[in-house]
């Protein structure tokens, strides 16, 4: 549930943490990379693109930060998106 693919985006190789701010209906609403390899960076718009299953109500005005790891195996291979447990996260930076 945590984990989902984006498929076949890059050719490079690496890993990137970002934050996602989810918006209700699990949309992503915003994208900020916070620290990995460079040319990982620009594949945020791909995380903008998708939708997650969040815990929030649909007709209530909230919003819920989550921070996940983006990994590209290189070659043309898939780059998985992988939120990280809640209680794993003890800082915003």
């Amino acid at each position: 549930m945590r984990r989902t693919e984006l498929g076949k985006v890059s050719t490079k190789q690496g890993s990137a943490e970002f934050f996602v701010l989810l918006a209700p209906g699990g949309t992503v609403e915003d994208v900020k990379f916070i620290s990995g390899d460079e040319n990982i960076r620009p594949l945020s718009k791909k995380l903008a693109s998708l939708k997650f299953k969040a815990p929030l109500p649909d007709d209530a005005p909230v919003k819920l930060v989550r921070r996940g790891v983006l990994m590209c195996n290189g070659l043309n291979l898939n780059c998985d998106f992988t939120l990280l447990p809640v209680e794993a996260v003890h800082s915003t930076q």
